[in-house]
């Protein structure tokens, strides 16, 4: 009974809170909106697998949710968003021995923003293979699907390039001859400028090993900021289908043209491309391909945009 009451009264101060930011923000670009979420599960169909996510969802409010990734462990953060405690009652989610994944942690956070206060999803997905969840669209009002996708292996060619980059950092980073130690001298602890070198150095390698893993899956967004109308929709009819063959043949992955859009502001000089980690040949690729100048930048931040590997900005020098 206390339960169920606590319950019913969070669910109607989360609503009360998500009413007042959208009547706050009413007019205005990016209306601050709430998510409940009523059901997750494990999805295959025709030979893929998929996360599902149910419930009562506001597709506008979910663009800043954010992936992090390591190796067969993957966190997904859903932001403006709560769990149904009834719908949902366990924060600990099992599969099966011949599932994919392993089971998934729910976790729920509240954090001020801007004076605001903010609930949060985070969802920590461990996986038995490396799996890369790809956000597939549209988002509906009442489900989310994300597309989990094997890693692809790395080839020997590349694999052994890999090495040798390791080694060279691993090279780089000093060591130091160990010398005997007596039993009755204390053990020497490593100074902080030589852990530094080391944490410096492991680091290092890791983001080799995740330069050198190849996609096998392209998501696009293309935002007209040029001014001019249908720019965005032009080029998507461009990209995928008059040259979709040619670009999955040369990059060797699946173009997925995800968003097609207006930007928020029409006010870019220069059409822009920025990428996400493995996709800086892609994106030059796409340069090559689409009329006019494009600068290609790497993203500020690798774990904002989930489900977008290449956004493109068309602006006015795009005609």
């Amino acid at each position: 009974m206390i339960k169920h009451q606590s319950q019913a009264f969070k669910l109607f101060v989360f609503l009360i809170i998500s009413l007042f930011f959208a009547t706050v923000a009413s007019g205005q670009t990016g209306t601050i909106q709430g998510n409940i979420i009523k059901n997750i599960s494990l999805l295959s169909e025709n030979n893929k697998n998929y996360l599902v996510i149910q419930g009562i969802l506001q597709p506008d409010s979910l663009g800043d949710a954010t992936l992090q990734a390591v190796d067969k462990k993957f966190m997904l953060g859903i932001p403006h968003a709560i769990i149904d405690d009834e719908s949902i009652p366990n924060t600990f989610i099992p599969f099966e021995a011949d599932k994919p994944l392993e089971n998934i942690q729910i976790d729920q956070k509240q954090e001020v923003v801007d004076g605001e206060l903010v609930y949060k999803v985070i969802l920590i997905v461990q996986s038995r293979v490396n799996l890369k969840p790809y956000l597939k669209s549209p988002i509906s009002n009442s489900e989310m699907k994300f597309e989990l996708v094997a890693e692809q292996p790395i080839k020997v060619e590349e694999e052994e390039e890999m090495e040798e980059a390791v080694a060279s950092i691993e090279a780089a980073a000093p060591i130091e001859a160990a010398a005997p130690i007596e039993a009755s001298e204390p053990e020497i602890s490593p100074s902080p400028s030589e852990t530094t070198n080391n944490t410096n150095a492991s680091m290092e390698t890791q983001e080799i090993i995740q330069r050198f893993k190849k996609p096998s899956v392209m998501q696009v967004s293309i935002l007209n900021a040029s001014g001019f109308s249908r720019r965005a929709y032009k080029l998507s009819v461009y990209l995928g289908k008059i040259k979709k063959q040619k670009i999955e043949e040369s990059l060797g992955l699946k173009l997925d043209i995800v968003n097609i859009a207006n930007a928020r502001s029409d006010k870019y000089p220069q059409s822009t491309i920025y990428f996400r980690e493995n996709f800086l040949k892609s994106a030059l690729f796409l340069a090559e391909l689409i009329p006019g100048e494009q600068k290609v930048v790497p993203l500020k931040n690798q774990n904002e945009k989930i489900g977008i590997d290449i956004e493109i900005f068309l602006g006015k020098d795009y005609k």
